[in-house]
């Protein structure tokens, strides 16, 4: 934990920066991903139970690991990484 507390439009505004098109959404305990491409993996569900269990740079990591992106630079919040 630590830092600024973020949201979920901040969260999938950053994924959208970065070209994602899956988005984060909330459920009840957990979080997960839909669209893009996100129906088509393993998994799409992230176990924290409030977003303030993660930094920005943990939930791109999540996007990350669930994806299998290992090309997805996470440590580069809001800098231009295209």
């Amino acid at each position: 934990m630590g830092g600024a507390v973020i949201t979920l439009k901040q969260i999938n505004a950053e994924l959208s920066r970065r070209g994602v098109k899956e988005r984060l959404y909330r459920g009840e305990g957990y979080f997960y991903f839909i669209e893009g491409d996100a129906h088509l993996w393993y998994s799409s569900v992230v176990s924290a139970y409030r977003l303030k269990q993660l930094t920005m740079e943990q939930w791109l990591s999540e996007w990350k690991r669930l994806s299998g992106n290992d090309n997805f630079p996470v440590d580069t919040v809001g800098q231009n990484v295209l």
